[in-house]
């Protein structure tokens, strides 16, 4: 079944933000606010989950479109080497995937350099 993502919501916190479908939540990102070298701001998402049934729809990426258009701040992930860094944050099951795909994007390459 295709997901509408107009149907998609956002609700945003402190440090983090509920997905919502059709009113329903259906997953979630949490961050740790980072200052970058260059004085800049980041949030560095240490936990991200998606209810199964709602993967592979674009849920994810819209999830990060959306951080960025809230917050105005970069949107950085952990690395993906198969341990838990410091700061609690590491990629499994379908993150290493999903941080790849949006490393082909060119709006979140952008929002690097922010």
């Amino acid at each position: 079944m295709p997901i509408d993502l107009s149907e998609v919501s956002f609700d945003f916190n402190i440090s983090g933000v509920d997905i919502l479908y059709d009113g329903e939540k259906i997953g979630y990102f949490l961050w740790r606010d980072i200052e970058e070298a260059d004085g800049s701001n980041s949030h560095l998402i240490t936990h991200m989950e998606i209810d199964s049934g709602y993967t592979h729809y674009g849920i994810g990426t819209e999830t990060v479109k959306r951080i960025i258009e809230e917050t105005g701040e970069k949107v950085i992930f952990g690395n993906d080497d198969g341990t838990v860094s410091e700061d609690g944050s590491h990629l499994i099951e379908d993150g290493p995937r999903f941080v790849a795909h949006l490393h082909t994007l060119d709006w979140y390459l952008n929002s690097l350099k922010m």
